[in-house]
């Protein structure tokens, strides 16, 4: 993470699989994170479903953000 982060580069940490693992990069200043601590796999359809359902509730339990759909 110190290359990227000399570099002025977002860091985005792939398989969190849970808050210890979550807590850890967060606190090494990771910028974004993902894996099955937040979802498993999901098709594009699926992803689509997801992202719906969750209209204007807080997808993450850590971040709280609304999801806006232009269609």
């Amino acid at each position: 993470m110190s290359l990227g982060k000399a570099f002025s580069l977002g860091i985005v940490a792939e398989g969190v699989e849970n808050n210890e693992q979550f807590e850890l990069l967060k606190n090494m200043n990771c910028d974004e994170f993902q894996g099955y601590y937040y979802s498993k796999p999901l098709s594009g359809d699926q992803l689509i479903d997801f992202l719906r359902g969750q209209k204007n509730r807080a997808v993450c339990p850590i971040f709280s953000y609304t999801i806006v759909f232009p269609f």
